[in-house]
């Protein structure tokens, strides 16, 4: 149903792609042009869960100076298990954090991008698509800004109803 939803909010557009509109490739493909809007707008955060759900999104990254500090958060750990929520905020998955580095912004490597499953195909395309997201946020990212790079694996499938 929600691969569906996807379908019918792109009105039978290509957006960047061509394929199979009811295929996960033809969605990766269709994220690699468009995924920052997916990601921005509201109605369609589940793109993140189904990525993630599918295997596809294996990493996350943040910006120690605009995600974690604000909020005295401590970065992840190794072993540390976190809930999935979906677009409703209904838990869906129990995420462990497998690996964690802190790269300087122009230093992330391309295992890294290439682990967020969002598209990415070179580092600078990562850096890119990070600089607009979080320009959007009001935020100009400096080329030496620690970036948490976090890895995970999903470790149990909940059922959100």
């Amino acid at each position: 149903a929600t691969l569906a939803g996807h379908m019918v909010a792109v009105r039978n557009e290509n957006w960047g792609t061509t394929g199979d509109r009811l295929s996960f490739a033809y969605l990766a493909a269709n994220l690699r042009v468009n995924g920052w809007f997916y990601l921005r707008d509201e109605r369609f955060p589940w793109v993140v869960t189904a990525l993630v759900l599918a295997g596809t999104k294996q990493a996350t990254a943040g910006l120690l100076a605009v995600d974690y500090e604000p909020d005295d958060e401590e970065i992840d750990r190794v072993g540390e298990r976190q809930v999935l929520l979906d677009s409703a905020d209904l838990p869906v998955a129990v995420l462990e954090v497998t690996r964690v580095e802190v790269h300087p912004f122009d230093q992330v490597p391309f295992e890294f991008a290439a682990a967020e499953g969002e598209g990415f195909t070179s580092v600078e395309d990562w850096q890119t698509g990070h600089r607009a997201f979080y320009a959007e946020l009001g935020h100009e990212v400096r080329a030496d800004e620690p970036v948490v790079c976090a890895w995970f694996q999903v470790i149990e499938r909940l059922d959100p109803t």
